[in-house]
């Protein structure tokens, strides 16, 4: 099997080295051809160019904050609308350069979208899309009240777009600042969503609870990608009013908004250079056919049904993943017979992880010089890592948590049990700031972090995992654990965005930092699966890896044991061993009793939300309260 993996991997790459040229004369063309086609197309047609431009900018931003945030918005044209009347006001009444005013209206966007997106962004999912539509109602009738300033309904003219003496009149110059633009937008956002800034956008996009257990300061990040995504639509609006020469209320209003959304969706929600298909497509039909004109919102309400029950993807995502099964295919014909399909398919194997084998024996000594705590040769300094004192949390009249006291030591297992109601998740809820006791505190090396939110508690050192994995399913094992190294790798935006040696240096750290942390929990062989094709225990091996990514001070476990055999079982136990050995400190937090009796150095025991017993395994056995309320009988517990 190892050898036939070996074969199919040499001969997806054989298949890649010949597509490679392909791509790249691919690139070429589809560059000869943008440069080139304001010369080759009439000018209606580079006009209609010009306009897919401008508002693939907006589109642009609709990706970044639906694609990759996951917060769907129909403010765009709100925000277009500020951009464009900044500049037909500013150049049109007050005589500033267009440069200048379309920089007050995009950072006047930028303001709007931080003042209205610190409450809007608490909302979700519809709630969301009616009060960003509800803003561009306001913005719509607040340019048709302001005559003074906007001079209503009948609209106002705007000159030409200049930079100093050079300025935009023709429809060729036009069509190449457009582009420009573009193409600069495109990668400085691809630059940023493959960071470990753009990878917590799609960790909360997926999970908020996990992202912030993860460190990432998530009402900030959402803030944040409105801000960029009403930057990107203010450009797009100043833009679009200087290309027509004149802005009225009506040209900004929510139908739009609607053709924005429909043509994220129909490019592909994810996909920047889905944005400008989609854009193209939307824009290009009412030119090839003039007479649907009348019938565009029917046509663009058909085309989102359409793009819902077909294509949900989108026309990009689609093209690739039909692109993928054919490179596929292409690696089975090249292929020796007999060779077996490293991925997918009913006949795949899972990799090496199945039976419990690492690429490298990660010893006491490896780990301590790679993460988690003191090195093995240091003994544990004197005193808890935490201290829990009096924790007690209901929920309406159910007691959850009731007095709860007890210390971590640095350099040791503890573990959590107890039946089913005894308060253990939600013990550790309240240790990850996802819930605020009601009494009580928490104190983590002399630092009280009681009250915190989940991502100050992260960056404090609490790295976790869940009694259900919470994953990014769509992203690969090894996506998955770089997101859990966010705080190790972040980096400034300007860094991010241009992709300087400091970041690609930090990049390849993380990323040599996740591989290590696959191997560490036996699924190497993983690393470039989708999280979602991995089974159940394999998910729960991945999220331990994404939370030994992190480098924590604590690491948390719920349940990492459920639904395992024995052979996993027993991997985790030696992982466990390994990570005490190296200096680390775990709370866990296990059902299996083996488990627990075989690495444990100290024992709580919760019953309806009490503390009823704490010792060591063979204390714990013994004791007569235990046996009695938890455990039944003496021989349980073996």
């Amino acid at each position: 099997m190892e050898n036939a993996a070996v074969t199919t991997t040499q001969a997806t790459t054989r298949l890649a080295s010949r597509q490679r040229p392909l791509a790249l004369v691919a690139v070429g063309a589809a560059a000869a051809v943008l440069l080139m086609a304001p010369h080759w197309l009439s000018p209606s047609d580079t006009t209609v160019l010009v306009t897919v431009g401008e508002f693939g900018l907006a589109v642009i931003g609709l990706v970044l904050l639906h694609g990759q945030a996951g917060q769907l918005s129909l403010g765009q044209s709100g925000f277009m609308a500020l951009g464009a009347y900044a500049s037909a006001v500013l150049t049109g009444k007050a005589g500033w350069p267009p440069v200048a005013a379309l920089a007050v209206g995009v950072l006047a966007s930028m303001a709007v979208a931080l003042i209205i997106g610190i409450p809007m962004l608490r909302l979700r999912g519809f709630y969301l899309v009616l009060a960003t539509l509800g803003f561009v109602l306001i913005v719509t009738n607040l340019a048709i009240g302001l005559t003074s300033v906007t001079d209503g309904p009948s609209g106002t003219t705007v000159g030409y777009f200049s930079v100093g003496p050079l300025a935009f009149r023709t429809l060729t110059s036009q069509y190449y600042l457009v582009l420009l633009l573009l193409i600069v937008s495109v990668l400085a956002c691809v630059s940023f969503t493959r960071s470990a800034k753009g990878r917590a956008l799609k960790a909360l996009s997926r999970d908020e609870l996990s992202a912030a257990t993860m460190g990432v300061p998530v009402a900030r990040y959402k803030v944040g990608v409105f801000i960029a995504s009403a930057a990107l639509a203010a450009l797009a609006g100043s833009l679009y009013a200087h290309t027509l020469n004149f802005m009225s209320p009506d040209t900004v209003g929510p139908e739009l908004s609607i053709r924005l959304v429909v043509m994220n969706y129909l490019g592909g929600t994810a996909s920047f250079i889905g944005a400008i298909v989609g854009t193209l497509v939307l824009e290009w039909i009412p030119n090839i056919a003039p007479s649907l004109v009348q019938y565009r919102l029917l046509l663009e309400g058909g085309v989102l049904v359409a793009i819902l029950l077909f294509l949900p993807n989108g026309l990009v995502p689609e093209c690739r993943a039909l692109l993928r099964r054919a490179g596929h295919s292409g690696a089975r014909r090249l292929r020796p017979r007999g060779a077996e399909p490293a991925i997918g398919g009913e006949q795949a194997a899972w990799p090496s992880a199945l039976d419990n084998s690492r690429t490298t024996t990660p010893d006491g000594q490896r780990l301590a010089a790679w993460h988690m705590g003191a090195a093995a040769a240091d003994p544990p300094p004197p005193g808890p890592l935490i201290v829990v004192r009096g924790l007690t949390k209901s929920f309406g009249g159910t007691r959850a948590l009731a007095d709860v006291s007890f210390t971590v030591a640095k350099g040791r297992i503890t573990s959590i049990v107890g039946p089913n109601g005894a308060g253990k998740t939600t013990l550790l809820n309240v240790l990850t700031g996802v819930i605020t006791p009601d009494a009580g505190e928490v104190v983590l090396e002399g630092r009280a972090i009681t009250g915190k939110p989940p991502h100050a508690i992260a960056a404090l050192g609490l790295s976790r995992s869940f009694q259900t994995p919470r994953l990014y399913l769509s992203g690969s094992a090894c996506e998955n654990v770089m997101m859990g190294g966010f705080l190790l790798g972040s980096s400034s935006l300007w860094s991010t965005v241009t992709r300087s040696p400091s970041f690609r240096r930090g990049e390849a750290a993380l990323c040599r930092r996740a591989a290590e942390s696959l191997d560490l929990v036996g699924i190497a062989d993983c690393a470039e699966w989708p999280a979602q094709a991995l089974p159940l225990g394999l998910q729960r091996r991945l999220e331990l890896a994404r939370a030994l990514a992190a480098a924590p001070t604590v690491l948390l476990l719920d349940e990492p044991a459920a639904g395992s055999n024995d052979r996993e079982r027993q991997h985790l136990a030696e992982l466990l061993a390994d990570l005490r050995l190296a200096g680390g400190t775990v709370l866990l937090v296990e059902h299996n009793m083996d488990l627990v009796m075989s690495v444990s150095d100290e024992i709580v025991v919760l019953d309806h939300g009490v503390v009823i017993a704490i010792g060591t395994p063979d204390e714990i056995q013994r004791s007569p309260r235990v046996i009695e309320a938890y455990l039944g009988k003496a021989g349980s517990v073996t």
